[in-house]
């Protein structure tokens, strides 16, 4: 069984080196925007969200109350 993470964050470089890493032994994805995550969170069953919750100009917790709403 792979597991999927969701990784949300605007720092795109750490998004590329840390997927590099993680996607040996998990299906990675990433999102640079909460409503690309949030998107990738409808599509597909996910088992781990990862949050910059100093996202962009959203507010990281507002977003995290968006995600678990779903």
């Amino acid at each position: 069984m792979t597991y999927r993470i969701v990784w949300i964050d605007d720092d795109v470089d750490l998004l590329i080196g840390m997927r590099a890493v993680l996607a040996s032994q998990f299906d990675c994805a990433t999102a640079t925007t909460v409503e690309e995550g949030i998107k990738q969170l409808r599509e597909t069953p996910t088992d781990l969200v990862l949050l910059d919750i100093n996202i962009g100009s959203n507010n990281g917790l507002e977003a995290l109350r968006d995600i678990k709403a779903l």
